[in-house]
């Protein structure tokens, strides 16, 4: 990634951060928690704080997953490659869990069947690998599902744009039509016409009907030029 595509990179993801979608990812690591806790009910042995563990390790997942699909919707949008605006920010988010969360439980006590007193400390440490494999699976499976529906919010908002575009197009196309046909037509010269011929009808002059059929013919002219300029010109554009 460049300096460019970088400038502003972290501003626009944080501003990207929303309640709804911080509760959204709670929710989900919160039900990650319940599926993964299911396999372990009814064991005798487990700690107290293996409910508390599970909360740390979720919750802390849960976010760190919420901004790694926030960053790649980003670096997506300002035109990386899709793997790789996915692999990086997930890699670091699974990495990031994985170490959080063992300091995290470790300074508040908050053991779980692993990692507790008494259990070798290489032992306690497999649980870090089995932290990150967690928020790789997991985690990826949330990062697809929200970018593409990200996906499908742009597409959706580009078809409205170019609706959009279109209309105001052909708007600017009929505007641009009238304004010619009023600046070609004189109307000063198309009254002394109008008033010519009202008083050759009003004398029953033989040449009133040809007046008008002249008239008729140059005002029909004007506007056939007219709608052949404006077509040339959305053409051009």
């Amino acid at each position: 990634m460049n300096g460019r595509l970088m400038t502003g990179f972290v501003p626009a993801v944080a501003r990207s951060i929303t309640w709804r979608r911080v509760l959204t990812a709670w929710m989900l690591g919160f039900a990650t928690l319940l599926v993964r806790s299911s396999q372990s009910i009814g064991s005798a042995d487990l700690p107290s704080t293996m409910l508390a563990s599970g909360l740390v390790i979720t919750n802390l997942g849960a976010l760190l997953v919420l901004l790694a699909a926030l960053s790649a919707d980003e670096a997506i949008r300002r035109g990386i490659r899709p793997w790789l605006a996915v692999a990086v920010p997930l890699v670091m988010a699974s990495v990031g869990t994985a170490l959080g969360q063992w300091y995290i439980r470790g300074w508040f006590h908050f053991y779980s069947g692993i990692n507790r007193p008494g259990v070798p400390i290489d032992v306690q440490r497999t649980m870090m690998i089995y932290v990150a494999g967690d928020t790789l699976m997991f985690g990826g499976y949330a990062m697809l599902a929200f970018l593409n529906r990200r996906n499908a919010q742009r597409i959706l908002e580009g078809i409205r744009g170019a609706e959009l575009r279109r209309v105001q197009l052909e708007q600017q196309l009929t505007e641009s039509r009238l304004a010619m046909t009023r600046a070609q037509i004189d109307p000063s010269a198309l009254f002394e016409s109008l008033g010519e011929i009202r008083g050759l009808y009003a004398s029953a002059a033989p040449q009133a009907d040809r007046k008008m059929d002249e008239l008729i013919q140059r005002l029909q002219h004007s506007v056939t030029e007219n709608v052949v300029a404006g077509k040339s010109r959305m053409s051009a554009r």
